[in-house]
């Protein structure tokens, strides 16, 4: 009994003592679990500064905590180093903030609308694009600077040639030069003797000149008393003679019919008369109203006709340039210098016509002229021969100035073909009025065919 209450004493013994331990271990325990409970807090609160709890699970933070881990660096160490690293290639310094990479990429074009890396790529396509453009650019920079070479061989070799022809023409000219000194220096020793000559040539020209004076005196006497003579028989001739009208002024035909609705007439001229379509004619009262004035101009007639239609004995022919006031009547007669129906008329043309009525005169104009007394069955001939019939003269040519001895062989050319024209002209003006050929200037004509001045076609 004794000995099983001592073990029992000894039991609650070592239960006080196990109790009193726990109870020490617990109190301990509670302390060092509160202890780090605040130590957890405070780690925590601290940690929160660098990540959220709520951000630990994110896929890029673990991602970030397994390269970090990687290279052996916590994940903030790692996120500093990089961030450093971006800076530097990107801004160059390691310590710029975002701040100022933002500030930075302010002055880079499309910087603000797209990412860094698609501007950089943007900005290399356009810098290759551009080498690409500057490449062609000098490649036709240099086929320009080869064009211009080429072209700067070609005109230094005109230019050669450009100074040896100069040079050979020059040399051409001297020759000339020379060749009229030479020239020159004969004339004048031509014209020291001409003067010699025409001083004795006029010595006894003067003797000769007095001796004629007395023979000429003796001939105007003598040709006084004949033109008395000439002037008696004239008068004579007058009084007892016919005139005959001159040929340009007969009468041609006659008006037998009028259409003035129409404005056409029908004159009795027709096929058989030698009428042509195109033929134009003058109407007048009566063959009293063809006659010349006292100048030599005829007077303007009623009215210009044009055949329009042809028959055997008659032909229609239309009005033109009518006169007010002037009423065209039946048995009113025509004229026309060129036609007659029963022969054919001999022109000779001569001299500076304005064949088409454009103020200019030139002597080429003389074919219009001609042609159109062929069309209306004229002939014509050069030679103002006896069986001439009227000599159709244009405005006299111009002559000139007379040559000196600088003037060139085509001006002497020039002066001689004018010179000889002006004296065709005299001649024939001359000779037509001492053979009594009737003269038509350019008024006349046209007045005498029925054309409107400048109107030969």
């Amino acid at each position: 009994m004794a000995g099983r209450g001592g073990g029992m004493a000894v039991f609650a013994t070592i239960t006080s003592i196990l109790v009193v331990f726990l109870f020490v271990f617990t109190v301990v325990f509670y302390f060092q679990a509160e202890a780090a409970k605040r130590d957890v807090n405070n780690m925590e609160a601290a940690t929160a500064e660098f990540i959220q709890p709520a951000e630990r699970s994110q896929d890029q933070v673990r991602q970030l905590v397994a390269q970090a881990s990687a290279e052996r660096q916590s994940l903030v160490g790692y996120l500093v180093d990089s961030r450093r690293d971006i800076m530097q290639r990107v801004t160059g310094v390691g310590q710029d903030s975002l701040a100022q990479l933002n500030t930075k990429l302010d002055s880079v074009p499309g910087a603000d609308g797209s990412a860094l890396l698609t501007v950089a790529r943007d900005a290399l396509r356009e810098n290759e694009d551009l080498q690409a453009r500057l490449a062609q650019a000098q490649a036709a920079v240099e086929r320009a600077q080869q064009d211009a070479a080429n072209e700067t061989a070609r005109v230094a070799s005109i230019e050669r040639g450009f100074q040896e022809t100069i040079s050979s023409l020059s040399a051409e000219v001297a020759g000339y030069r020379d060749e009229v000194e030479s020239l020159r220096g004969e004339y004048g020793q031509a014209r020291l003797s001409m003067d010699s000559r025409v001083s004795d040539i006029r010595s006894r020209a003067d003797d000769r000149v007095s001796i004629l004076g007395n023979q000429l005196d003796q001939a105007l006497a003598n040709q006084r008393a004949a033109e008395e003579q000439v002037r008696e028989l004239r008068g004579q001739g007058r009084s007892t003679g016919i005139r005959p009208r001159s040929e340009e002024s007969l009468v041609d035909g006659f008006i037998v019919e009028i259409n003035d609705g129409d404005r056409q007439v029908t004159i009795n001229r027709g096929d058989q008369d030698k009428v042509t379509l195109g033929m134009t004619f003058t109407v007048y009262n009566d063959a009293s109203d063809i006659t010349p004035d006292a100048t030599g101009n005829y007077p303007r007639g009623k009215a210009n006709l044009e055949v329009i239609r042809v028959f055997s004995d008659r032909s229609i022919a239309r009005i033109n340039g009518r006169v007010a006031g002037r009423p065209i009547l039946n048995g009113d007669v025509i004229a026309n210098a060129v036609y007659d129906p029963n022969k054919i008329y001999k022109f000779v043309v001569y001299g500076f016509f304005d064949a088409d009525g454009n103020g200019v005169e030139s002597f080429a104009e003389t074919r219009a002229i001609e042609a159109a007394i062929r069309n209306w069955n004229g002939r014509i001939v050069d030679t103002l021969s006896g069986d001439v019939d009227f000599l159709v003269l244009g405005s006299r040519p111009t002559l000139p100035p007379e040559p000196d001895i600088n003037t060139t062989p085509e001006g002497l050319m020039q002066y001689q073909e004018a010179l000889s024209r002006v004296e065709r002209y005299d001649n024939l003006f001359n000779s037509a009025v001492s053979a009594g050929v009737p003269v038509l200037n350019q008024n006349r004509f046209y007045t005498l065919i029925g054309k409107p001045y400048g109107d030969i076609r």
